[in-house]
């Protein structure tokens, strides 16, 4: 897929819009392709502060986690900058984007209704997030750093939100018999303040699955998945999407596909390494 500059531009312009709208928690930065970025696991008050990184998992005082998420799922207006650059691959036409509900309607062509340029991209592979995210300079986060940066440190629920149930009010899921709220499908990102994390960032529940870096691997003490056969061969999605109900909206949630699942219910958001040197 080709773009000229002014289909660029007007990209870019439209990706302010979306940053503007996201209700910032903190003063991030925010890079050339939109991407506003947050140090997770503290308060926007010390995380604005020059040279602050967040605390790490499982390290108690010592150490630091050293990296930055970004504050939304990547949107399709981001994710078309990298395809016009030729980084990335665009699966919305070319018939291998399904549903991974049996029976579902929605298979080949993704729908107009999840085209707009602040909607989460999906019809992305694991390695099409992986190549996003080296274009951007950032990568997928592992699941103990989407873990902990969902709960906020440890300082939400069991959902990003510190009180609450899941919702429509919090978050894009099933309403009914409706996924998506009642629309159907995804939402732009950041349409439910509410539902942030303690950090300000948008969407950790429901909206779209997102991958992580891992490969998939039973948590401890739990009993082998029937008929999955050899774990190395999936990797892990985390958050829920518009589809899921409550439970699959908590933070401890984890499901597993293959790397080249191509649906409509699942994208990403990416991490970088924080600048600077440790203490």
């Amino acid at each position: 897929m080709h773009m000229n500059m002014s289909m660029t531009a007007t990209l870019v312009a439209a990706l302010v819009l979306v940053v503007g709208a996201a209700g910032a928690a903190s003063t991030a930065e925010v890079d050339k392709n939109g991407i506003r970025w947050v140090k997770v696991g503290m308060a926007p008050e010390v995380a604005d502060k020059p040279g602050a990184e967040a605390v790490p998992i499982g390290s108690g005082a010592s150490g630091r986690l050293r990296f930055e998420m970004s504050a939304t799922e990547i949107t399709n207006g981001q994710y078309l900058l990298c395809v016009a650059d030729g980084a990335c691959k665009l699966h919305w036409d070319d018939e291998t984007c399904h549903q991974r509900t049996t029976g579902d309607v929605f298979r080949g062509r993704l729908p107009d209704s999840f085209r707009l340029s602040d909607q989460p991209v999906v019809c992305v592979s694991w390695h099409d997030a992986q190549a996003f995210a080296k274009w951007a300079g950032g990568r997928l986060p592992t699941e103990a750093e989407w873990e902990y940066a969902a709960s906020g440190g440890g300082r939400a629920g069991p959902y990003p939100w510190a009180v609450g149930d899941a919702s429509c009010e919090r978050a894009i899921m099933v309403s009914g018999q409706t996924g998506g709220c009642g629309t159907g499908a995804t939402w732009p990102v950041c349409s439910r303040p509410p539902g942030n994390s303690p950090d300000g960032l948008c969407d950790m529940a429901g909206n779209v699955w997102e991958w992580v870096a891992d490969q998939w691997a039973p948590a401890p003490g739990t009993p082998a998945i029937q008929g999955m056969g050899d774990y190395s061969a999936y990797r892990v999605i985390r958050g829920g999407s518009w589809r899921s109900g409550p439970k699959d909206l908590e933070i401890a949630n984890r499901d597993a596909v293959t790397p080249d699942t191509i649906d409509f219910v699942t994208g990403f958001r990416i991490v970088r390494d924080v600048r600077g040197q440790p203490e």
